[in-house]
């Protein structure tokens, strides 16, 4: 792919064609982001990257395009910088480099099995050797090996890939070196690539790239999924969502200062029960429409796994029953820890769901006593004059979620949110 370049000025420098808003600064008391820069493939990869990020947009830097976007985990949040490969990968890596100064940089891409690999495994790189010459060309440095192996012996990060990719098998994560060769189309390993065989390598990567990646002087993370070696193997195994879905995961696993963080416990995948002391889950009251009622049980969806844990127990003028008393729902918004107000032009229009919902909600917010979101689902205008105007809404771009061409994308990004605010309540209150 080649630079995206756009037109210049009399000077001759850059012009962006079109102007992104800038992010509100963040109060004092908010972390500060941690950089990091992510290369990855064009296409798939690219998406699958970006998948995982909020507030994405666009940035230009010496006439290419970059997008970045923020990533949250826990209390802990990454400004991330995502660069697509082109024919100058070496220049474009020094200059976003250069320019947004990460922490670390990592590549998300793809590698052709050579042994003890297959299609749909990941690759974390332990070393990179060279394809003509017995010598070893870089090796990751022991913090960030010891990062990615703790969260390869948990299984909490699967959950991130089959939430993109149900349908593929479970990735394995494989940590071997491997060999910076040519790679062709059809997408294969290179014959010259057998006189090494025997070493330990398992797989070889594009040589360009893994030769800009490693002149970098910051720490680096090489995280490559396997693909598929011929047509015939296509759809085996959707490598960009599992090789994606890792690298977010050492991100989350990454502390500010560079210590080891433990990866949470997470129940095992056939674990259907909430956990013990679930009746000290926080309490979510979804304040909605109901011609919003669709679009609320896909959220509700998307926030299973916190309600499956044991962290959330949910509440909803859905679960009043035929001759129920009305008392009740008004009970559960007094006594909620987390309320969610679903904007859209009919909520606001309904006089009832703005005079008792609304103002009940705002009052328990500015005493304390409950935290109230606003999550954008229809587009509307003025919103922010309403009560709840001045509090930071989701998704945080300000975009509603039917305005998103992939709805789901949308609410997982609201769900993650969400479960962010869950978990950092549940962890203060220890």
């Amino acid at each position: 792919m080649q630079p995206r370049f756009l037109r210049s000025n009399d000077e001759g420098d850059a012009v962006p064609r079109v102007f992104f808003p800038q992010r509100r600064t963040a109060p004092d008391d908010h972390p500060r982001p941690t950089r990091a820069l992510i290369v990855t493939e064009e296409g798939s990869a690219h998406d699958a990257v970006c998948a995982h990020l909020s507030n994405l947009r666009e940035e230009v830097y010496r006439a290419t395009l970059y997008e970045r976007g923020t990533f949250s985990a826990h209390q802990h949040v990454w400004d991330i910088s995502i660069l697509e490969l082109s024919e100058d990968t070496f220049q474009e890596i020094e200059n976003a480099t250069r320019h947004f100064q990460p922490r670390m940089t990592l590549f998300v891409g793809r590698v052709a099995a050579l042994q003890g690999a297959q299609p749909g495994d990941i690759v974390n790189a332990t070393k990179i050797y060279a394809c003509q010459q017995d010598a070893t060309l870089w090796q990751v440095s022991p913090a960030l090996e010891q990062h990615a192996r703790a969260v390869a012996s948990s299984p909490d990060w699967l959950w991130l890939a089959q939430e993109r990719s149900p349908t593929s098998a479970t990735p394995h994560v494989v940590f071997a070196p491997i060999i910076a060769g040519e790679l062709h189309t059809p997408f294969t390993a290179p014959l010259n690539v057998a006189r090494v065989r025997t070493k330990d390598a398992v797989a070889v990567g594009e040589h360009s790239v893994l030769a800009a990646l490693i002149e970098q002087e910051n720490d680096a993370l090489i995280i490559c999924g396997v693909a598929p070696i011929s047509n015939d193997q296509k759809g085996t195994a959707d490598w960009e969502q599992s090789a994606s879905a890792f690298a977010f995961a050492v991100l989350t696993h990454i502390g500010q200062d560079g210590s080891p963080q433990p990866v949470p416990h997470t129940p095992s995948l056939e674990k259907t029960e909430p956990e013990k002391g679930s009746e000290e889950a926080l309490e979510v009251f979804y304040s909605y429409i109901d011609k919003d009622k669709a679009l609320v049980v896909k959220l509700q969806k998307h926030l299973a796994m916190l309600k499956r844990n044991g962290l959330i127990k949910e509440w909803d003028a859905g679960k009043i029953a035929p001759g129920g008393d009305l008392d009740e729902h008004a009970h559960h918004l007094e006594t909620a820890h987390i309320i969610l107000l679903l904007i859209s032009s009919d909520y606001l229009s309904s006089e009832h769901h703005y005079q008792a919902e609304v103002t009940c909600a705002m009052e328990r917010h500015r005493t304390g006593k409950a935290q109230v979101i606003p999550v954008l689902l229809r587009p509307i205008n003025d919103w922010q004059e309403a009560l709840f105007g001045r509090l930071q809404a989701i998704p945080r771009s300000g975009k509603a979620v039917t305005q998103f061409t992939n709805q789901d994308e949308a609410l997982r990004e609201v769900a993650n949110e969400i479960s962010a605010i869950v978990k950092q309540r549940k962890q203060d209150s220890k």
